[in-house]
């Protein structure tokens, strides 16, 4: 019988090409699996060997899982034979859970006890200068500096009695108060000199007019170094018309002190300085006429005459 004209017959050499690759993927298949088998063989005999109970719980546990359904609580129970006190799943999520809330209640804790603490905070910076604890802590958060209890107290406990007067060239309208008065923390000196001006009403030097006088004047050589009254923080720094070159300090406790006509600076706006500190040195800026530092003390925004705590 003709074969088909349409048949191809296969060559030899793809035929033994074909075998030769059949033999050699089973080769290596049959190299893999030994390999594998080997090794769970020397798997199972360590832990065998070096297992001890650990082994005979978990083949015990494997022999069940074949044999029968394996459940959840079969499973939990297992391994707490094989690590000791293990927890179930709805454990684990219960602790997360109550982990979570304590955590948040400690943070609402927090932050009303941080409130709390702004809020007397506030209360104390704006509570009655003549109130000894709450100027002590007001001092010691505007400044940052140890407490001075820095605090205002009239002559027989009496208020200032406080009045309008006009300042200055041109004029301005202030709030000062001649009443006598004590500071509970004793001041340095800032600068040492003699008053070439006082604290009240007089002729202006450079105007010839009637003012008043907001502060008193402390002659001194140039470039005097002049230390801070009292504790606390620079408020503010500058170049005014009527002052020159000037720096105003909170002291704390509504205690607030000006050094005008200095020559230079030294110190920056919100700076915290130590009383003592040189903050500046004598000059004769602005409306002057001579080398000397223009102190003033403000109570409550009162200008007071600066005689009486520098009297102390």
């Amino acid at each position: 019988m003709n074969e088909s004209p349409n048949r191809v017959r296969p060559r030899l050499s793809d035929i033994r090409n074909s075998r030769t690759v059949k033999k050699k993927g089973g080769f290596f298949l049959t190299g893999a699996q030994t390999v594998i088998c080997i090794i769970c063989l020397i798997t199972a005999f360590a832990l065998k060997t070096y297992g001890g109970e650990y082994y005979q719980s978990a083949r015990a546990f494997a022999k069940d899982a074949y044999n029968n359904s394996i459940k959840k609580e079969d499973i939990t129970e297992a391994l707490k034979s094989i690590s000791g006190d293990f927890p179930s799943a709805e454990e684990v999520f219960k602790n997360q859970a109550s982990s979570t809330a304590n955590s948040s209640k400690s943070t609402s804790s927090k932050t009303e006890s941080s409130s709390d603490m702004n809020s007397s905070s506030n209360a104390t910076t704006s509570s009655d200068v003549g109130d000894d604890n709450s100027a002590d802590a007001a001092a010691a958060i505007k400044t940052g500096l140890k407490p001075q209890t820095l605090s205002y107290q009239g002559e027989g406990d009496q208020p200032l009695e406080i009045t309008k007067v006009l300042s200055g060239s041109p004029p301005v309208e202030k709030t000062i108060s001649m009443t006598p008065y004590k500071l509970s923390v004793k001041p340095v000196e800032p600068v040492k000199g003699n008053i070439s001006s006082k604290f009240g009403n007089r002729i202006n030097p450079i105007t010839n007019a009637q003012s008043f006088h907001t502060g008193i004047d402390i002659a001194a050589p140039s470039g005097t170094p002049i230390e801070a009254a009292y504790d606390g923080v620079v408020e503010k720094t500058g170049v005014s018309e009527v002052y020159g070159n000037y720096v105003l300090m909170d002291n704390g406790g509504g205690i607030e002190t000006f050094y005008g006509h200095c020559g230079t600076i030294n110190v920056k706006s919100n700076d915290k300085i130590s009383a003592g500190t040189t903050i500046a040195s004598v000059g004769s800026t602005g409306m002057s006429t001579g080398y000397h530092l223009h102190f003033e003390v403000r109570i409550n925004g009162v200008y007071v005459d600066p005689q009486y705590c520098l009297s102390e």
